[in-house]
């Protein structure tokens, strides 16, 4: 047979015998890459090679009886062959670079292993194994009997023809050793390791070397004697067939055999494991196993990879536990691995913290484990104040504050898994303010609208103070009182003041500032003839399509003499009536104010021909007395009840509403000088940590 590129074959359970010469000598010719597997076949009696495997082919040959042959057994030149298991015996070689047992040649690659080499007669060198041609790529040779060959010019066992030749010898059993080696002017430089040089004892030999004595009439029987030195000397850790060549199993007691038989007698080496506990819980250490040993020779002496030195273990964690049974009597061991199993981690994830307003509900519906949808679990939340039912995936909860739940899952082994939410309490949104304008009374007033009660319980009403974005609280009103407050500290007659909203819910967490809302503030100065100029500040919370301008000869009855845009802020009243007169601004809000009645409306201060709306509210006994007034250079000022951990200001305000002069006051009697002012009507403010504790008119005049 030749094979050409070719490797799907397998050839097993053949008989080649008594053929020609063969295709390039040799009896199965594998070329050009052809790694077929060629198994358990008998190759004899042969006129040409048994088997040349050549030029890249890597075949598997195992197993098989190459014997009686007239040029050589086993021929392999350029490849990467696996030879193992086989009996090459009888073979002749009556010329060339050809061994009788194995030639190797050219840059070989090859392994062999468990093979029996004997009896094979060379007319040239090297009656066993012939090495030629060698390259950087090595041959090795392990677990193998090379023993009985001859050669009519040297190396009866070995011929080594060139320096790159050089073989590895492993655990094999060599005649005569390395001193046995035909050299070519070389010297071996290849691994030799544990190998042997001593009688095989086979139970029985062929009664000559060569072609012409064959097993049958000899009987030749290739096997070991009990008392041979070969049995249990072989090295283990290799890919070996399951049976020997005769096929019985490859490995008896605990080792392998040198050669292609395996001794049979005794009971071969087993481990026994028997899982006493297991691990139900991912983590656990309850893995507990005890060990049995049958066969081989007793007492044993036992090694885990933990360390432990006994046969059963107990308390073991997941994870692969090996074992090394030693028999000092069979001079051998066996290992085994037991594996200690647990399930998957039980894993629970109680969802994603949240924020949540007072008194609200909230029912958590993110818990999620990785059981299946039919597998039994108990869940239990710690703690269970507010939980409507603290065993149920998805309790709702009631918050009252900031709080932490842990929830643990328990599966039906009793494992658990613990998760953490956090729900953290968030303030409410912000109630708007709806309208601020200045009341009846005078004073400026906030309306807004109640909102939902939920968790309401108070309202804080803030005003700007005299610095820019600084607000102060004024005061609190329950959630239950009207939506309504009037801010009695207020003088819409001297200016506008921009106020915010804020809520207070029952669990002490004050809400966000609403938008700011600023009332009007108007003042008048005479124009030519009867005329009245009119100016006053835009409202600021919502946008204003309209201002209404109101007339009176008093302040309660008030008409409606005209109206102009939003973005106006002046208006001249050109047919005005003679006598005290009072005016005063409206805009209609966009919103819905209706706390219990309509506020839909917001009007600025009343301002009057009378007193060009400049109060002075504390004139019998002023707080703080501010003379000479009428003045034109200095200013002096007299705090009745100063106090030094208060602060006070003075300001005087021209009657545009703009400030003309704003400075500290330090001490009970201070001094200011107006002399940069210039001459007309102004009002004066006296403030007391922000707040207007007094105001009155001052009139700057210079002769």
């Amino acid at each position: 047979i030749q094979i050409d590129n070719y490797s799907k074959v397998t050839i097993a359970h053949c008989r080649f015998s008594r053929n020609g010469d063969g295709y390039a000598g040799s009896t199965i010719y594998l070329y050009n890459g052809a790694s077929p597997r060629i198994v358990n076949s008998t190759i004899s009696y042969n006129r040409a090679t048994g088997i040349t495997a050549d030029y890249g082919s890597n075949a598997y040959i195992a197993g098989n009886r190459i014997i009686n042959n007239s040029n050589g057994g086993l021929r392999l030149i350029n490849c990467g062959a696996t030879v193992v298991n086989n009996l090459i015996a009888n073979n002749t070689m009556s010329g060339g670079m050809i061994s009788a047992g194995v030639t190797i040649e050219s840059n070989n690659q090859s392994i062999f292993y468990n093979n029996t080499i004997v009896n094979n007669h060379s007319i040239n060198k090297g009656g066993g194994m012939f090495f030629n041609y060698g390259g950087n790529l090595k041959p090795t040779i392990i677990n193998c009997i090379i023993y009985g060959n001859t050669a009519v010019n040297g190396g009866n066992q070995i011929h080594i023809e060139d320096e790159g030749s050089d073989p590895n010898f492993n655990s094999s059993m060599i005649q005569g050793g390395v001193s046995g080696f035909s050299l070519n002017g070389t010297i071996y430089t290849g691994n030799y390791l544990n190998n042997m040089d001593v009688n095989p004892l086979f139970v029985k030999e062929s009664s000559g070397v060569g072609k012409d004595y064959s097993s049958s009439p000899d009987s030749a029987d290739w096997s070991l004697q009990s008392t041979s030195p070969l049995i249990d000397k072989g090295v283990v850790n290799l890919a070996y067939p399951d049976h020997d060549l005769a096929g019985n199993p490859r490995i008896n007691v605990c080792r392998i055999d040198m050669g292609a038989f395996e001794y049979q007698i005794g009971i071969p080496i087993q481990i026994l494991f028997q899982t006493n506990s297991e691990n139900l819980c991912f983590g656990d250490l309850n893995g507990a196993v005890s060990t049995q040993v049958t066969g081989g020779t007793p007492p044993f002496h036992f090694v885990w990879n933990t360390g432990d030195t006994v046969p059963n273990l107990s308390g073991l964690a997941a994870g692969t536990y090996q074992l090394t049974v030693i028999s000092p009597a069979d001079g051998c061991s066996i290992s085994k691995n037991y594996v200690v199993s647990q399930p998957e981690k039980l894993l629970v994830d109680a969802g994603n913290d949240t924020l949540v307003t007072c008194e609200s509900s909230l029912e958590i519906k993110g818990v999620k484990t990785n059981l299946s949808t039919t597998a039994w679990r108990h869940y239990s939340w710690t703690p269970s104040i507010r939980l409507s039912n603290d065993t149920i995936p998805n309790p709702v909860v009631t918050m009252l504050g900031d709080i932490t739940y842990l929830i643990e899952v328990t599966n039906a082994n009793g494992c658990k898994a613990v998760d953490s939410i956090k729900l953290a309490l968030r303030s409410l949104p912000p109630t708007e303010i709806c309208i601020v304008g200045v009341s009846v009374s005078n004073k400026n007033q906030v309306v807004w609208n109640r909102p939902p009660a939920l968790g309401i319980d108070s309202f804080y009403i803030y005003r700007e103070t005299n610095v820019t974005g600084q607000f102060i609280r004024l005061d609190g009103q329950p959630y239950s009182a009207f939506t309504a407050y009037t801010d009695n500290s207020s003088s819409p007659d001297v200016q506008s003041n921009l106020y915010k909203l804020t809520l207070l819910d029952n669990c002490g967490m004050e809400s966000e500032p609403s938008l700011p809302h600023k009332t009007m503030h108007l003042t008048i100065n005479k124009g030519l003839g009867n005329s009245w100029n009119l100016i006053w500040e835009l409202y600021e919370g919502f946008t204003v399509s309209t201002h209404n301008i109101y007339r009176g000869t008093s302040d309660s009855d008030m008409v409606l003499i005209g109206n102009s845009s939003a973005s106006n802020t002046q208006f001249t009243d050109l047919t005005a009536p003679a006598g005290d007169l009072y005016y005063q601004i409206e805009i209609v809000s966009p919103n819905s104010c209706n706390p219990s009645k309509n506020y839909n409306t917001s009007r600025s201060n009343i301002a009057s021909t009378l007193s060009i709306g400049i109060p002075d509210p504390n004139i019998e006994n002023p707080l703080v007395h501010v003379y000479p007034n009428p003045t034109g250079d200095l200013l002096n000022l007299a705090i009745r009840d100063f106090e030094k951990d208060k602060t006070y200001t003075f300001k005087l305000v021209n009657l545009l509403g703009q400030t003309v002069l704003s400075e500290p006051l330090d001490k009970a009697e201070d001094q200011e000088s107006v002399l940069r002012i210039p001459e007309g009507l102004y009002v004066y403010q006296i403030e007391e940590n922000g707040l207007l504790i007094q105001s009155g008119k001052l009139l700057i005049h210079r002769d």
